[in-house]
This record gives structure tokens, sequence and C-alpha cells, in this order.
């Protein structure tokens, strides 16, 4: 019998071992990871019905979506803790943005998500820059 949401489960700890495969990796190779945690989470919240939320299966989908945003904020915790803030310079702006995308939907850990920005404020001061469109 197949269950629908069986792939999402899956993909939510596909996603977390990924990160315990990536825990030794250089911090140069965090680009690509990045980006399958934002195609993980983008196509979750792709499915969402906004105006259905009541329904068994958005309920459904919103618990799977809560489940890969904390699998996600947790590897990316562990990213920022190993490596620093992802940054432009050292990772390409995609995989910046994919951060703080990430960091954005980590609505549970509302101190990582200071964190990070306080990270990214940090880091456009270092480049004597302005606060990238991230930070909006």
């Amino acid at each position: 019998m197949h269950h629908p949401y069986l792939r999402t489960a899956l993909l939510a700890t596909s996603l977390a071992l990924a990160g315990a495969a990536h825990a030794n990796d250089a911090c140069s190779d965090i680009g690509a990871e990045l980006a399958s945690r934002v195609s993980a989470d983008q196509a979750l919240r792709k499915r969402i019905d906004f105006l259905e939320q009541d329904s068994p299966v958005q309920r459904k989908l919103f618990s799977h979506m809560m489940l890969v945003d904390r699998t996600n904020t947790e590897r990316l915790k562990a990213i920022v803790a190993r490596c620093g803030w992802p940054s432009k310079e050292k990772h390409g702006e995609q995989a910046a943005g994919d951060a703080w995308l990430l960091a954005q939907h980590a609505d549970h850990d509302l101190a990582f998500q200071k964190r990070a920005l306080a990270l990214i404020e940090e880091a456009a001061k270092a480049r004597c820059e302005r606060v990238d469109r991230n930070f909006a």
C-alpha cells in the first residue's frame, strides 16, 4: 500500500543522515548541501494550501514541514559552529542565501534566528558594506 506521506518522512530522514555524513567535510563544500536542504524545504511549502490549513492532508504537510525545518536548523547550526556563517566570498551567493532562507524557517529557535542576523551584520561590517538583501 502506498502511503502518501512516506516520501516526506524519507526526505526528512535522508536530510538528517546527509547532515551526519557531511559532518567532517570541508567547509568549502557546504553549498551543495544547503541547496539540497532548500530544495526539500521549498518542495513541502509549495504543496501547502494555506486556505485549507485545517484539512487532514494539510495538517500532515505542516507536521512534515516542521520536521524538515527542525532537521535543517540543527544541521545549519552545526555548519555555523564548524565553519561560521556561509559567506558569499567563501561559499557563493547562493549558499549564503540558502543559509538565510533556512534560518528564516527556524521559527522554533528564535535565539538561532537572532544569532544568524547578528552574523550577517558582522559579515557585512567586516566587508565595510551595508547589510545585503538577505537581511531584510
